[in-house]
């Protein structure tokens, strides 16, 4: 998540606001952003990187009406 907070706070020009806290019951001790499961098994690759992908977010977010 720390990689996605700081690579749309990058991309949009500002500080995402965000907090931290104590792990919930039933959260996971770790996460791991990893497609090797999925390459190995699917033949899958993503066409587009992070950076990409939020900047498309982005851009789809300020076109909604409010």
């Amino acid at each position: 998540m720390r990689q996605v907070i700081a690579e749309t706070g990058r991309i949009a020009g500002r500080p995402v606001p965000h907090g931290t806290g104590a792990r919930r019951p039933g959260d996971s001790p770790r996460l791991v952003g990893d497609i090797a499961k999925v390459k190995d098994a699917l033949g899958w690759t993503p066409t587009r990187d992070l950076a990409v992908q939020i900047e498309d977010t982005l851009r789809w977010r300020r076109a909604m009406p409010r």
